[in-house]
């Protein structure tokens, strides 16, 4: 592996993954309106088949069949699933990935919509792993939230298989540098207040163009990113064992412990204490 590809590995960031399953009793609740998400979606029809429509240009639909599918995020989908038998089983797994703090990792390749066999036959058996380790106690347990990114990087291995990456166009390659411009420039100001206007200016763009720029990229406004990237670094520091929480709160402009502390564990789902500590 060379080191670009190193670099990238060290990068990525799992921003969400999910599992679940719905039953549906009435065959009135087969017909599907049209459906956004802003994650990558993966259905799979346990009890019957797919006829999914997906809105891939102005105008322009596309029809598939089968029991299987990925909906790339921010697509529009709709589609009827016709059972066998009286019940009717969805399942769906929820995925996003980013990667060098800036790009939808999955937005980068060419994925068949509609999956093998052998990749449906992997979806259904980590769906059930998934699924059986939301039940269990604790959640918030270290374990637990490193065994669910195991997963999430199981998932994105899966849509990978096969896939190409798609070539980048000229306006998308300068957005990404004017992107990084501003990474770069919060992660040497990551200590303190920063302004949305000060970022623009950076990037040298409207505020209105940064907001829509960040968004598509990272799935957060400006500063919602310095937020997380302020606690990402906490992180690292707490892992560190170097720096007191009072002292890593101070480092990186929290007004006092209290106010970090709050903000990490609405980030990680535990507090800095409990992060500091490992596994639980």
């Amino acid at each position: 592996m060379d080191v670009k590809h190193q670099a990238m590995l060290r990068s990525l960031r799992i921003d969400r993954f999910r599992c679940e399953r719905c039953r549906l009793e009435s065959l009135e609740s087969c017909a599907r309106a049209w459906i956004r998400r802003p994650e990558h979606v993966v259905i799979y029809a346990a009890t019957g088949m797919m006829d999914v429509e997906l809105e891939v240009g102005r105008g322009e639909v596309k029809r598939l069949t089968g029991p299987c599918f990925y909906i790339p995020a921010g697509v529009r989908r709709r589609g009827i699933v016709r059972p066998e038998g009286g019940c009717l089983e969805l399942r769906y797994a929820y995925l996003m990935v980013h990667v060098c703090e800036v790009s939808d990792l999955l937005s980068r390749f060419e994925i068949r919509c509609s999956l093998s066999s052998r990749q449906e036959e992997r979806f259904v058996d980590l769906h059930e792993r998934a699924l059986s380790l939301a039940v269990e106690a604790d959640p918030a347990g270290m374990t637990h939230l490193w065994r669910e990114a195991s997963m999430a990087m199981e998932l994105m291995a899966l849509l990978l298989d096969g896939a190409a990456v798609k070539p980048a166009s000229q306006e998308s390659a300068q957005a990404q540098r004017r992107l990084e411009r501003v990474f770069g420039y919060i992660h040497e100001n990551i200590g303190r207040e920063l302004s949305i206007e000060e970022l623009a200016a950076v990037a040298c763009v409207s505020q209105a163009t940064l907001h829509r720029m960040f968004k598509k990229a990272t799935g957060v406004p400006p500063l919602g990113y310095v937020r997380r990237m302020r606690l990402n670094q906490a992180a690292d520091l707490l892992l560190a064992n170097r720096y007191s929480i009072a002292e890593i709160a101070a480092r990186l402009g929290y007004a006092d412990a209290f106010c970090f502390s709050k903000s990490f564990k609405k980030q990680f789902g535990v507090s800095p204490s409990q992060f500091h500590a490992g596994p639980v």
